[in-house]
């Protein structure tokens, strides 16, 4: 169901043969209480008939690469075809709580903030969970920043950001690299207004096997530990070229991040109640 009252919103999917994942990600969708304006799917060149299961979908714009381009690519050709106000970078493979897009959407609306985050329970990293108890608006740069530990954790699928925004600041995702997200959302962060803190807005970050951060081999772990240097070097010099002195959990409040860190991975067992649904 579409609430005419709240801002239109896109839904940007990468899919690489993710033919096992696509009948529940469309369910998960359509049993949104809030359903997108816009969804967009962007098969990158699967290999599996992916594209077969999304061809002829009412609801779906597919975008078909004819090859592997990656994450970064698949996401820069849905930015080019979304239409909404507000857009949603959603991994195919993960979940979200059946009212997550209305109590985004809602915290927006109803707070005039212009960013919303929401909670994200992290399978693989327990360390790496964050659960909003309560909204609250953010408003100063650094300490959106450190609320949402963006400089960590670049994670673009816990945000909806206004796409005037991602144009007006010409942000886009790198191509060829891991955690291409991070220097995306860290400065999508630092240049909107006030970010919003959603409660009731879960989203799971499922550790699936065989993905680009999985894979145990050594190369897969020589390009992880490049590109997280990479991606690190890249906050340095946005921060450098905005006058940011101070990235919580990266030049500054090490101790309350490395803190968090352990409460979370102490709160764990507690928080599988919270995965029922998702």
């Amino acid at each position: 169901m579409t609430t005419p009252s709240l801002p239109t919103l896109t839904v940007i999917i990468p899919c690489y043969n993710a033919a096992d994942h696509i009948p529940a990600a469309l369910q998960m969708l359509r049993r949104q209480t809030h359903t997108p304006e816009q969804i967009i799917i962007v098969d990158d060149g699967s290999t599996d008939g992916s594209p077969d299961l999304l061809r002829g979908e009412p609801d779906i714009t597919l975008i078909e690469c004819k090859e592997n381009g990656g994450a970064a690519v698949a996401r820069n050709f849905g930015l080019q075809q979304a239409t909404g106000d507000y857009i949603h970078f959603l991994d195919i493979d993960d979940r979200i709580n059946s009212r997550f897009y209305e109590e985004m959407l809602r915290a927006i609306t109803e707070t005039g903030a212009e960013t919303a985050c929401c909670g994200m329970i992290h399978q693989a990293a327990p360390s790496k969970t964050q659960i909003f108890g309560r909204r609250e608006v953010v408003s100063d740069p650094i300490d959106r920043l450190r609320v949402t530990w963006v400089g960590k954790w670049g994670y673009a699928v816990r945000y909806l950001f206004p796409l005037r925004l991602i144009e007006d600041h010409n942000l886009t995702f790198e191509p060829g690299r891991l955690m291409e997200d991070l220097p995306f959302s860290f400065a999508a962060l630092w240049f909107t207004r006030s970010i919003v803190t959603v409660p009731g807005a879960e989203y799971l970050y499922v550790r699936s096997e065989g993905s680009s951060m999985q894979t145990r081999s050594k190369e897969a772990h020589l390009r992880r530990r490049r590109d997280r240097k990479h991606a690190r070097d890249r906050i340095l010099t946005i921060a450098g070229e905005q006058g940011i002195d101070r990235i919580p959990g990266v030049t500054s409040d090490r101790l309350p991040y490395l803190l968090h860190k352990i409460r979370q991975r102490l709160l764990a067992p507690h928080q599988d109640c919270l995965t029922e649904e998702l």
